[in-house]
């Protein structure tokens, strides 16, 4: 595992489980790895905004990215992530939804 996702890696639960925009289905440490990397691959020199809302049983953060594809095209994205946690306050199930987005050509 790469240092670079270790942090996130262990924001999760062991069954923890990540639905990505794309529909890629993560269920498990490999995989929501793999989710991570292939994200922070492709997509680099990020600049993030965000806002968390908490609700009783689940959060959900409201959030815009720009940066660069591996490629050099920019790009813009705005979506929601909508995660819960575990008694251990671990993330147990995270939805990345994305509302809009651009590319440069």
């Amino acid at each position: 595992m790469s240092p670079s996702c270790y942090f996130p890696l262990r924001l999760f639960f062991d069954d923890a489980v990540v639905e990505g925009a794309n529909g890629v289905v993560a269920n498990n440490p490999t995989k929501i790895t793999s989710f991570f990397e292939n994200f922070f691959k492709d997509n680099q020199e990020l600049r993030h905004l965000y806002c968390i809302s908490p609700n009783s049983d689940d959060y959900e953060t409201e959030w815009g990215v720009a940066g660069c594809k591996k490629d050099g095209k920019l790009l813009v994205f705005n979506g929601f992530d909508r995660y819960k946690f575990n008694q251990q306050n671990k993330i147990s199930f995270l939805k990345v939804e994305i509302i809009k987005w651009k590319s440069s050509h």
